[in-house]
């Protein structure tokens, strides 16, 4: 009779084993449509309007805004956090060339190769711009 609870046991650790891990594998899926869902999505969103997406821009708006708030007088604190905003701006769109570069998801190198040069010219603007915190509308022109 021992030996029949230790194999039911067995068998109940194991069947446990594989739902739980058949459980993970579904969360890492849908986290990894997620993020790839996001990435697509950004790129899209900045080769079409050229401008930083709003929740790159939203930290830093509240930053200032704060800052405003308590003090209007404060220019250099004012000037840290645009030169902040620029920092990670270009950071992230950076980042997002790598993906575009190496990701397996762009099956097409035409399209990669014209993703790249739209994201390349849209840092090279946000790098030279002068920069206020820059609006997530269109700019004319573009």
């Amino acid at each position: 009779m021992f030996l029949v609870y230790v194999i039911l046991a067995f068998a109940l650790t194991m069947i446990l084993s594989v739902l739980l891990l058949r459980a993970g594998m579904v969360v890492m899926v849908r986290r990894a449509g997620a993020h790839i869902e996001e990435a697509l999505g950004l790129i899209e969103y900045i080769t079409n309007t050229r401008t930083v997406p709003q929740g790159w821009q939203e930290p830093f708006a509240r930053q200032l805004a704060q800052l405003q708030h308590r003090n209007p007088d404060k220019q250099r604190k004012q000037i840290r956090i645009r030169q902040a905003a620029r920092k990670t701006y270009l950071k992230k769109l950076t980042k997002l060339m790598t993906y575009t570069q190496n990701s397996p998801i762009i099956q097409d190198e035409e399209t990669r190769r014209l993703l790249l040069a739209d994201l390349s010219a849209v840092y090279e603007e946000w790098k030279t711009q002068d920069w206020e915190l820059p609006s997530s509308q269109p700019q004319e022109g573009s």
